[in-house]
């Protein structure tokens, strides 16, 4: 392989590190689809590894840190995507719990759910039951817990009355 391809290589994993974090298996997808060789990408990943560019370890924490804190996502469903993006089930099994606990999605649905259920006592012209449904199914969608999500919910649904 020669120099010149391999510094194409490494430019266009950088210009793509640029715009966020990714996985190895992201990276290699990436560049696979770029047309360079699987040596060239195997050679690209291991220097950027050595320069600390690509760890999914840290890629990992980045992505738990984005979906509990900027666009919250629930713990089941951040597992997927991390999956999807290449991170194996050992470093789930061995990290998730660290960078997601439970008690921050609780905490985090505790504190929707109240929010939520302010917003709609404000407006006197939807039903309760309702606004309840609507919630519960919004709060599915976005991978939360179904039993965390049900008593939470009933939970709310008894201050109020």
């Amino acid at each position: 392989m020669n120099k010149e391809k391999k510094g194409k290589a490494v430019v266009s994993a950088l210009r793509l590190l640029k715009y966020r974090p990714r996985s190895r298996e992201e990276l290699r997808k990436a560049l696979d689809s770029r047309g360079f060789s699987e040596e060239e990408i195997n050679s690209t990943i291991c220097y950027l590894e050595d320069l600390g560019y690509i760890n999914d370890v840290k890629f990992m924490e980045s992505w738990c840190y984005f979906r509990r804190e900027v666009s919250p996502r629930g713990r089941w469903l951040v597992k997927r995507e991390l999956l999807s993006k290449g991170i194996s089930s050992e470093s789930l099994e061995k990290y998730f719990d660290r960078f997601y606990p439970p008690e921050v999605e609780e905490a985090y649905l505790r504190a929707l759910i109240a929010q939520q259920t302010a917003k709609a006592n404000l407006q006197d012209n939807k039903d309760p039951g309702e606004n309840r449904k609507r919630l519960t199914l919004k709060l599915y969608r976005k991978g939360f817990d179904r039993w965390l999500v049900h008593q939470l919910s009933e939970e709310a649904k008894e201050q109020i009355t």
